[in-house]
């Protein structure tokens, strides 16, 4: 009992960091790519949605060279685009970092789980078993799971056709 307590007051004190600091969205949709233009129809014209972010995001394999992995979110953002207003991707310095398209950005406890640093070349291997190789452009803070940031650019050198399955958005207060 007092095992699940501990961890309770854990998460509990987590969550505000992460929910209030690192995610600044109000709502994030995951769905098949097929169904993307019809969603994206819809949001553009729902006077609850203030603001949106087509995006893809997937679950991968995130390796290491010496083949450790973890499970890790992969957001992948669109060419021209920034996650910025959505995701505070702050560098463990504290300053703001941005994607570019030359390498990933990868949350703290991932590379604390598979002794990466800046600088280091990980592989990232999809549903499909498509694997490609990446470095690590930089760290960035997140307090609940574990994320992997990069460039549409970047995806379809790696992975391919790029297609959009997943939203961040804002709300409207009306």
């Amino acid at each position: 009992i007092i095992c699940g307590f501990a961890i309770r007051d854990s998460v509990m004190k987590l969550s505000p960091s992460q929910y209030d600091n690192i995610y600044q969205y109000d709502l994030m949709a995951v769905f098949e790519e097929k169904d993307n233009d019809v969603i994206i129809r819809q949001l553009a014209h729902d006077s609850s949605i203030d603001d949106y972010l087509n995006l893809r995001t997937e679950s991968v394999k995130l390796l290491n060279t010496d083949g450790e992995s973890s499970s890790v979110q992969l957001m992948v953002v669109p060419n021209g685009s920034s996650i910025g207003d959505y995701i505070r991707m702050e560098s463990l310095d504290g300053t703001i970092a941005h994607l570019d398209d030359g390498g990933v950005y990868i949350t703290e406890n991932a590379t604390r789980i598979l002794g990466l640093k800046t600088g280091d070349t990980i592989s990232l291997q999809n549903l499909e078993l498509e694997q490609g190789e990446a470095a690590v452009s930089g760290i960035v803070r997140n307090y609940l799971g574990n994320n992997v940031y990069m460039t549409q650019k970047l995806y379809e050198l790696l992975f391919g056709a790029y297609e959009p399955n997943g939203v961040l958005a804002h709300l409207s207060d009306a």
